[in-house]
Parts: structure tokens; sequence; C-alpha cells
């Protein structure tokens, strides 16, 4: 089991690279189908801290979407992830939930209450990206309580 301090620094890395390497890779067409929002993040995460990764047990559960009938296959998704993270062998593990949202948004966050403080608390953050006021906007949702300022 790794310690504290390496979990906040995977945590912390991959906050950090959600909000600017993802971000700048979107922003520069780099992004074209969710295989490619996998791949880059992975690259992202190993240039960054591939020796804390291979001491780690991380799991990342990307989706890409670009249609406007992805809201019922993201809610969807949030289920397959929920039963996906109670698997016995992952109770310790963190999860992060990735969204690139490529339509105008209220708002950016797809857990509902219930989920965050039931089942996602301590061990959730969502990466997340869409629309608002015209502008693709990325944000960082966590409810894990690690590195939460990260900007």
């Amino acid at each position: 089991m790794a310690s504290g301090w390496v979990i906040k620094q995977i945590d912390k890395a991959i906050k950090e690279i959600w909000l600017n390497e993802i971000q700048s890779d979107y922003n520069n067409y780099l992004l074209l189908k969710e295989d490619a929002l996998k791949c880059g993040f992975y690259h992202h995460l190993r240039s960054r801290i591939g020796d804390l990764l291979l001491e780690n047990n991380l799991r990342l559960f990307p989706e890409y979407w670009f249609t406007k009938e992805t809201q019922e296959i993201i809610k969807g998704d949030i289920w397959k992830f929920k039963n996906y993270m109670n698997t016995e062998r992952l109770l310790r593990t963190q999860f992060y939930f990735t969204v690139i949202y490529e339509e105008e948004c209220t708002w950016l966050n797809w857990m509902d209450g219930r989920s965050i403080s039931n089942w996602a608390d301590g061990r959730v953050t969502e990466l997340v990206s869409g629309r608002i006021d015209g502008e693709q906007v990325f944000e960082v949702y966590s409810y894990n309580g690690m590195n939460t300022r990260i900007k």
C-alpha cells in the first residue's frame, strides 16, 4: 500500500496534467477520440511521475464523446464506474472520472450530491471539460480530499 504522501503526489500530478497538458493538447487539436485522450494522459503521467506509478495501483476511467445524446451515456458510465470501484481488490484505490463534453454547459460536474457524500467520498476526482459561455473550460472536482487548490 502506497504512503499518503505518494498518493497525494500522484493525485496532484493527475490534476495538474488535466489543467495544463491535457487542456493544451485539446486546444492544439491533439485529442481526436477517446483513445487519444487516454494515450495523452498516460504519456504525461508517465513522463511526470513514472517511477511512482510503478509502485502504486492507479486507475483512470476516461470517456470522450462528441454528440448531444451523451448525457445519458455519461450517467450510465457513472454507474459502471461505481460498480467497478466497489470490487474488493480496488477498495483502497483512487479513481479519476474524466469527461470532455463539447457542448454548452450550465455546470461541468456529473456526480450528484448523493454520489459525492457516499461512494465517491474520499476516492474520486472528476476531471471534466465543457463549454461555458462559448469557451471550453477544464475543471477539477476533488472528492478525495487531496490537492483541492490545484488551478
